[in-house]
C-alpha cells in the first residue's frame, strides 16, 4: 500500500481550484489583486470587511497559475493594499524628466 504525500492548500502543489481576483471599493477604485482556493471566492473574507467592496474573479486554474499570474500583475499594475515586495516592479511611468 503507498502512501499518499498530503499537500496543503496553500502549496503551490495543491490541485484545488484557484481564483485570481481583483477588489475594488464601492467607488471603484482598485484596492488589490488577490487569489484564494475557496469554493465561494467571496468568503475568502468577511461580511463585515466585504460590505463597501467588490471582488471581481479575473482568471482561474491550478493553484501554481493563479500564484504566477497574480505576482505578475502585482509587479505590473498594483494595487494600494498589494504591500508585496515586488509591487510595482515593472510598472511603466509614463512621466520622464
Amino acid at each position: 500500500m503507498s502512501e499518499q504525500k498530503k499537500i496543503h492548500g496553500n502549496s503551490k502543489e495543491s490541485k484545488r481550484l484557484t481564483f485570481l481576483y481583483r477588489l475594488y471599493d464601492y467607488l471603484r477604485t482598485f484596492l488589490k489583486w488577490g487569489i484564494t482556493s475557496s469554493e465561494n471566492p467571496e468568503k475568502r473574507y468577511t461580511n463585515k470587511y466585504m460590505k463597501d467592496k467588490q471582488m471581481d474573479i479575473v482568471a482561474s486554474g491550478s493553484r501554481k497559475e493563479m500564484l504566477d499570474l497574480e505576482r505578475k500583475k502585482i509587479e505590473d499594475d498594483p494595487g494600494c493594499l498589494n504591500k508585496e515586495k515586488w509591487a510595482s516592479k515593472n510598472k511603466k511611468d509614463n512621466f520622464k524628466n
